[in-house]
């Protein structure tokens, strides 16, 4: 009952679908090593933010022109 409060919550305060809210809980959940209905209580208590579902995850930067920067390894040199 309180993962599907939560979802419904996710789902008003985000702009997100069910399916959405469905699949942002239990990745968050997983990625922070917590029991999902531990993550829902804490949601719905309003002691855990949660936000879209793009939130933790790095973002990609862009150079001045709007393109994406190369991504490097260790050791590799930029092409020119």
């Amino acid at each position: 009952m309180i993962i599907q409060h939560a979802e419904g919550k996710l789902a008003e305060r985000l702009g997100l679908d069910m399916d959405q809210a469905f699949s942002l809980l239990p990745d968050r959940a997983r990625t922070s090593n917590r029991r999902l209905s531990d993550l829902a209580q804490a949601f719905v208590d309003g002691t855990e933010a949660l936000t879209g579902p793009t939130a933790g995850r790095p973002q990609q930067r862009l150079r001045g022109d709007g393109k994406p920067r190369q991504q490097l390894r260790p050791g590799s040199r930029p092409r020119s």
